[in-house]
C-alpha cells in the first residue's frame, strides 16, 4: 500500500494563495471601502508599511506578482502561523488574515477553539489546534466566527454579499482539503 506524500508548507502556501487571489480580483478603490485603494488584496496602506515609505496608487497598481506573494507570505501566512496549521485550517485562517486582518484572523481561530482571545496565534492557540479531533468542525466554527464579525460591520450592507460568497467558497475548499489530509 502506498501513501500520498506529505504536503510541503510551500505547496500549501501556494495553493492557498491561488484560492485567495481568485477571490481578490484586481483594482478596487470604492469610496465606501475603509481599506481604500486595493490591488489584488494589497491596500495602499499595506504597501506603504511593507516598503517603509509612503507609496502612490500608481506604485500599488504596478506591484509585481512576486512582491504580492512576498507580502502575503510574510504579513499574513507567517503572522497567523498558517504553515503550522493542518491543511484546510491553514486556508481559512490565511484568508481571514488577508480579508479581515491578522489580529481578526487570530481572534476568529481562538474563538472557534474556545481559548483566550488576544488575536495572536501563539503556543496556546497551536496546542489547542493540535488537540482538535474534528478539523472539519473547527473550520466550520472559524467560518461562523468570521461571518459574525462581517455582520457586525457598518459596511456589511455594501460588501456583505461578496464577503459571504468568498467566505463560503473558502470554507468549502478548506473542508475538502481537511478531509483529504
Amino acid at each position: 500500500m502506498t501513501t500520498a506524500p506529505a504536503l510541503t508548507e510551500d505547496f500549501r502556501y501556494r495553493r492557498s494563495e491561488a484560492v485567495i487571489l481568485g477571490y481578490e480580483g484586481l483594482w478596487s478603490n470604492n469610496p465606501k471601502d475603509p481599506g481604500g485603494a486595493t490591488w489584488k488584496g494589497i491596500t495602499l496602506r499595506a504597501l506603504s508599511e511593507w516598503r517603509g515609505k509612503l507609496c502612490t496608487a500608481e506604485q500599488l497598481r504596478a506591484l509585481s506578482d512576486d512582491e504580492i506573494s512576498a507580502i502575503y507570505r510574510v504579513k499574513h501566512w507567517a503572522t497567523v502561523r498558517a504553515g503550522e496549521l493542518p491543511p484546510g485550517l491553514d486556508l481559512i485562517v490565511f484568508d481571514s488574515s488577508v480579508n479581515q486582518g491578522r489580529r481578526r484572523a487570530g481572534a476568529c481561530l481562538q474563538e472557534a477553539l474556545g481559548v483566550s482571545i488576544d488575536g495572536a496565534v501563539g503556543p496556546v492557540t497551536l496546542r489547542a489546534v493540535a488537540g482538535v479531533n474534528d478539523l472539519v468542525g473547527l473550520i466550520e466554527r472559524v467560518r461562523r466566527s468570521r461571518l459574525a464579525h462581517y455582520r457586525s460591520l457598518d459596511t456589511f450592507p455594501t460588501f456583505g454579499t461578496g464577503w459571504v460568497r468568498r467566505l463560503n467558497g473558502v470554507a468549502q475548499t478548506a473542508t475538502l482539503w481537511a478531509r483529504r489530509a
